[in-house]
């Protein structure tokens, strides 16, 4: 086991700006899939037609998983990964068809002499279907992702939704296109998406599941809220819920880690929310109102065993501190009620302000 952890731990590559962190067991990973999608492009390809037009089947094969739901964080935990691990995935099938999209789309424009707007409508529909696949990738680069997430996100989904519209125009103009592989996925969406609606209507709207908002002031930065439910909900160390309150937005939930920890359900969960722009700005100046609807989809994410380990070390920078108080809060229970013996504990948070602690 310690083997394995190790591999999936080693940086082979630290966080930059842009790009990492990339770990053993990461760049493993993308290898394979990339090489994968290589082996399959090129393996018994008599020319470049038929490679292109392998092409457009790849692309649309790498292009499956990004639509198995609509939520990220319900396909990470139903896959049992993280979901920056997930994240990671997405964006590789992302760019994959998009590679793909540009090779199958290059080769079939040397078969046009010259664009013009005399062309059928139909010979349209690839093309900008692939002018919004790319748009779709740069506009995720980081500093657009970072610099108006809200944003870019909206955006992002409704890209998402015009692929669609002409990949599916385009697959109609094929005669005798094999629809099957298609009609199973969207069979397999419509499974997922029925469970996770699922969810949400036994976590926020079955009876004597109503979960109300309370907004308190800490200072300039941070606020304190407090969900508080009919009916306990079971969190673990780590886990986070996504939050909408259609007070404050209408289309948009975000994630939020919960900061409290009981041994069993709880009824009051706790979150520690740093102001920053739109929804948490928005909160902020909702700070010692309460009573606000809120509904939730969650808990998500995995937990730490800190329980297995005798020497355990925590680390926090400034606001993060809100993900190490669960797992203290669970290593003192531990010590006090389970017999946690032996076990020490080291927390190093750094904070540039000591005023605001």
């Amino acid at each position: 086991v310690l083997p394995a952890r190790a591999i999936g731990c080693y940086f082979l590559v630290n966080r930059y700006a842009l790009i990492g962190p990339i770990t053993v067991a990461s760049a493993f990973f993308h290898v394979v899939y990339i090489g994968g999608n290589v082996i399959s492009l090129a393996y018994g390809v008599d020319s470049i037609t038929q490679a292109a037009s392998r092409a457009g089947t790849l692309s649309l094969i790498n292009m499956m998983p990004l639509y198995l739901t609509t939520h990220l964080s319900f396909l990470s935990d139903l896959f049992g990964v993280s979901l920056p691990t997930y994240r990671q995935l997405h964006r590789l099938c992302g760019l994959m068809a998009m590679g793909h999209v540009i090779f199958h789309g290059g080769v079939a424009l040397t078969h046009h002499s010259r664009l013009s707007t005399g062309m059928p409508i139909t010979d349209w529909y690839p093309l900008i279907g692939a002018a919004i696949i790319i748009l779709l990738i740069l506009l995720s680069l980081p500093l657009f992702r970072r610099l108006w997430y809200e944003t870019f996100l909206r955006l992002h989904q409704l890209l998402a939704i015009g692929v669609v519209v002409f990949v599916f125009n385009h697959l109609m103009t094929i005669a005798e296109y094999q629809w099957r592989p298609l009609y199973i996925f969207i069979g397999i969406f419509c499974l997922l998406g029925a469970f996770y609606l699922a969810s949400i209507i036994y976590n926020n709207l079955w009876p004597g599941s109503n979960s109300r908002l309370n907004v308190d002031y800490i200072n300039d930065d941070l606020v304190s809220a407090t969900i508080t439910r009919s009916r306990p909900l079971n969190i673990s160390p780590g886990q986070y819920l996504n939050i909408w309150v259609p007070s404050l937005s209408l289309f948009s939930s975000h994630p939020f880690t919960v900061a409290s920890w009981e041994s069993s359900s709880q009824t009051h969960l706790k979150l520690l929310i740093k102001q920053r722009s739109g929804f948490t700005k928005k909160l902020a100046h909702l700070s010692n109102k309460n009573d606000l609807r809120v509904f939730f989809s969650g808990p998500h994410g995995t937990s730490a065993p800190v329980g297995e380990f005798d020497y355990i070390l925590l680390f926090a920078t400034g606001f993060g501190i809100a993900t190490v108080l669960p797992y203290v809060t669970k290593l003192v229970h531990g010590c006090n009620e389970r017999g946690y013996k032996g076990k020490k504990v080291h927390i190093i948070w750094q904070v540039k302000n000591l005023g605001k602690v």
